[in-house]
């Protein structure tokens, strides 16, 4: 039996959850899983691992192999790669893989994989019994750096994204950079906009590393164990967790400043038909987000400019037509449309979050607006080449 235990880089403290979780970052950390399961639901007896079938045959026997070894029942359940897995479907295989083996209340599901697999992992661990032990085991880099951590489990209902869902904590979360190896270089670049946009959050080290690490990440070329990049994904567990500790449930609306460019980036994830990868969306929806800004008077050229750098050197696209090569095709009308159905619109409307960066100011700034006009979105959307 495994019975070393790594230690943590951080806890998370949710006032309304009792007690804190932890979370592991390092290269072969998955070597301890079962003891950093063991640490956190010590009653536990019995997991279902939750993977896709890319991820399953890469690390599903190993984490099967490891929880066995520390004393534990595993049993894999593998689901479709891709958006599709968040799906009412899915949920009722996982409802039934527990029934049929046997989960109780102290046992729980771990979500082995990216943010969908963790998303409709943490669902159905959500309701099951009305909530059972949860672990995200995030294998890609967004993941890692946003999915993973918050809380937020969902799945998709009628193209709407994450409209079904709810606020359900992991109990702890163990991130193996070692699994980032294995990611293809579009993956990669779908990360990069997680955390391009945690730099339009705050103000530390991330704009400088998003500038030396993001083309070697891209090209494989950078380690997984390399010091700044295990940082970096560090850095924005800590943005991330700091706004969520403040407001688990998004009830302030403190929490929404986490949405950043998502206002239109769900809208081309469903307009695309999930054919944009959602760190793609979320970098065109970035650059609608700051046109926005710009149009509002509280954002500066000058800073989307430098934001305009940072996604270059990761290889997201800028504009829709540099994906258009995946047979991915928008129409104005599509995407204001679907844009109603985000799920933080008010009586007021659509509420945005826009950055703020006028000429002198430094990033780290944000507001939360009911007032950007159609004229205003419309301008924006064709600035990324809708139209």
């Amino acid at each position: 039996m495994d019975d070393f235990l790594p230690t943590p880089i951080t806890t998370v403290d949710i006032p309304s959850q009792p007690q804190l979780y932890p979370i592991w970052l390092q290269a072969g950390v998955l070597s301890h899983l079962g003891a950093c399961i063991r640490s956190v639901c010590p009653n536990s007896s019995r997991w279902l691992v939750v993977t896709d079938e890319t991820v399953g045959s890469l690390y599903g026997a190993t984490v099967v192999n490891n929880l066995e070894s520390s004393g534990f029942q595993a049993d894999l359940v593998t689901l479709p790669c891709g958006e599709a897995s968040k799906s009412l479907a899915s949920l009722e295989t996982l409802w039934q893989a527990a029934q049929h083996h046997g989960l109780t209340r102290h046992d729980g599901f771990i979500a082995l994989g990216g943010g969908v697999v963790g998303d409709v992992t943490g669902f159905a661990a959500a309701t099951y019994q009305r909530g059972v032990g949860f672990v995200q085991v995030p294998t890609t880099l967004l993941a890692m750096v946003d999915a993973s951590v918050g809380g937020k489990v969902a799945i998709h209902q009628n193209r709407c994204k994450n409209n079904i869902g709810a606020f359900y904590q992991p109990h702890a979360v163990v991130m193996d950079s070692d699994t980032l190896k294995s990611l293809p270089s579009r993956q990669v670049a779908a990360g990069w906009a997680e955390i391009i946009k945690t730099a339009l959050l705050e103000t530390t080290a991330i704009p400088n590393d998003i500038a030396q690490l993001a083309n070697l990440m891209s090209d494989h070329s950078l380690d997984s164990t390399h010091s700044r990049l295990l940082d970096i994904i560090a850095r924005c567990i800590a943005v991330k967790q700091a706004v969520v500790a403040a407001d688990p449930t998004e009830s302030t609306g403190h929490r929404m400043i986490l949405n950043l460019g998502h206002t239109a980036a769900h809208a081309l994830e469903t307009v695309s038909g999930f054919g944009l990868l959602h760190g793609e969306a979320v970098a065109l929806g970035l650059r609608v987000a700051c046109h926005v800004g710009e149009q509002l008077g509280v954002w500066s050229p000058q800073a989307s400019l430098q934001m305009d750098t940072w996604l270059q050197q990761a290889k997201l696209p800028c504009s829709v037509s540099e994906v258009l090569d995946k047979e991915v095709h928008f129409l104005l009308a599509d995407v204001l449309k679907a844009m109603q159905g985000d799920k933080k619109s008010n009586s007021s409307g659509l509420r945005w979050v826009i950055p703020t960066a006028t000429s002198g100011q430094t990033l780290g700034a944000v507001q939360i607006r009911s007032d950007v006009t159609q004229h205003q979105i419309q301008q924006a959307l064709t600035h990324i080449g809708i139209g």
